[in-house]
């Protein structure tokens, strides 16, 4: 029998860098097919139809507490060192077949697709039920023709263990009075206004898409809701990036009054947390620049108001009291004050009539900012049934040379197959090795999960090149 890798494209950049998978940009490569159809194996056989497995580790939680319920950004693209493809999915362009389970592969775990882009990057949310330690695992499963949409991934189910009243990713691209939806099940959806039609929704930003607003009128306004009327217990959370070096205006980033507000104080760079309690009640911060993207999150347990920037704790008093209730919206970018608008990007607003503690918020600043530090992808295994082989990401490139693999999915029921890496300046397709200009023999005794591997030099700065390994346990002639 005879197998053929789905192809990879590679560019070689002039300055040495690490070889990454994606579209079309240096130093990166391309799967742009797969002759792969095969099962996963799993125990318990919840997941015996997809194609492809990989299992992602969360190595960069270095706190002492566990975190129960804790929602992590898992982002996909064709640069993963896992050798994941959109090619590979049942459903590319909508990514419906994309799975995750617990380190057990059965206990299937709640997913939201927050931003999909077969072109690109995808944002998936993934509610882990613990984390704790550096060694937390789940498995990803994709590549099934056959599967439809969990009702979970749409629904909220992602946030509901955590106590989210609302989440809003601004990952839709709407223009003025167009819905910006919250992601939790209380479906409280906000509307953006953009009054000079100059400020922009849903634009790539920090985590996939955010807000762009020119201070002039654009924000976003929350209906009322029980589920963000705290009484004793609140948390808030918002990145933020300002235009300019100082807070162009007043008390905007997250605003109900008057109940709660994260308040910038104009022409100065220091942020107050306001709670009304029959009167305001602060702590304030001031980060060394707020040009750059950070993290604001604030909470109020009953008796102590806290503040953080990017996860860590800069002020705190105590207060005891119950919150003012507010029946007004709540405002996102804008002080429903009136007349008070970000000039800014922002991102990723939550606001929750529960307590996160320092460790939730620590985690949430590092991982959505440094996901693929946080977190450990490994290489995409398949359990076909016989013979088959797919190319990875090459493991590194220099100026002039690229170690291209491949990983060995199944050596076939005779095994001991020998296999053949085939690089061209472009692809030369799956009919055989013999319209390949460069045929590279590996050898045999190839085993399942096997990287194979070879570097390969002379190559041209800043050319294009292609590559497929070719996989036989025939005895016949490789011409």
């Amino acid at each position: 029998m005879n197998t053929v890798s789905p192809i990879r494209k590679l560019q070689v950049s002039a300055v040495a860098s690490p070889g990454r998978t994606g579209f079309g940009m240096a130093g990166r490569c391309i799967v742009l097919a797969t002759a792969i159809l095969c099962s996963i194996y799993c125990e318990g056989a919840s997941f015996t139809n997809w194609n492809y497995r990989a299992k992602i580790v969360f190595s960069g939680y270095p706190q002492p507490s566990t975190l129960t319920n804790f929602p992590v950004l898992v982002p996909l693209s064709g640069n993963l060192p896992s050798g994941f493809s959109y090619a590979q999915m049942g459903y590319a362009a909508e990514g419906r077949d994309l799975r995750f389970a617990a380190s057990d592969q059965t206990t299937e775990l709640f997913h939201e697709r927050e931003w999909w882009d077969q072109g690109g990057t995808s944002y998936v949310w993934v509610c882990l039920p613990t984390l704790s330690g550096t060694n937390t695992t789940i498995w990803m499963f994709w590549g099934n023709a056959s599967a439809t949409q969990p009702s979970y991934a749409t629904n909220g189910s992602v946030w509901k263990g955590a106590g989210f009243g609302g989440v809003w990713h601004m990952s839709e691209s709407v223009l003025n009075g167009g819905t910006q939806r919250d992601s939790t099940s209380n479906k409280i959806d906000a509307v953006f206004y953009d009054a000079n039609g100059n400020s922009y929704a849903g634009k790539s930003g920090l985590l996939g898409r955010s807000d762009q607003l020119n201070g002039d009128g654009d924000y976003l306004q929350v209906p009322h809701h029980a589920e963000i009327q705290p009484t004793t217990k609140l948390s808030l959370s918002i990145w933020v990036r300002s235009n300019p070096g100082t807070w162009n205006e007043n008390g905007f980033l997250i605003s109900k009054r008057d109940a709660y507000i994260i308040h910038p104080n104009k022409d100065t760079r220091s942020v107050n947390f306001y709670l009304y309690m029959g009167g305001w009640q602060t702590v304030a911060i001031t980060p060394p620049e707020i040009t750059n993207w950070h993290n604001y999150a604030a909470t109020y347990d009953g008796a102590v108001l806290r503040f953080y920037l990017d996860g860590v704790q800069l002020a705190s008093g105590n207060v005891a009291g119950t919150i003012s209730a507010d029946t007004g919206p709540a405002m996102i970018g804008s002080d429903d004050y009136g007349g008070r608008y970000l000039a800014g990007w922002m991102d990723e607003a939550r606001i929750s009539t529960t307590v996160h503690s320092s460790n939730w918020l620590w985690t949430c600043y590092y991982q959505q900012r440094n996901p693929l530090t946080f977190q450990k992808y490994g290489i995409a295994v398949s359990n076909a049934s016989d013979l088959a082989i797919t190319a990875m990401q090459p493991l590194s490139t220099g100026a002039t040379n690229a170690r291209m693999a491949g990983c060995v999915l199944h050596p076939g029921s005779a095994g001991n197959p020998r296999i053949f890496l085939c690089w061209d300046t472009y692809d030369k397709g799956k009919a055989g090795t013999s319209s390949w200009a460069h045929v590279v023999n590996l050898g045999t005794n190839w085993h399942k999960d096997d990287i194979c591997s070879s570097l390969v030099g002379g190559l041209l700065s800043g050319s294009n090149y292609a590559y497929r390994f070719h996989a036989t346990n025939n005895l016949i002639v490789i011409q």
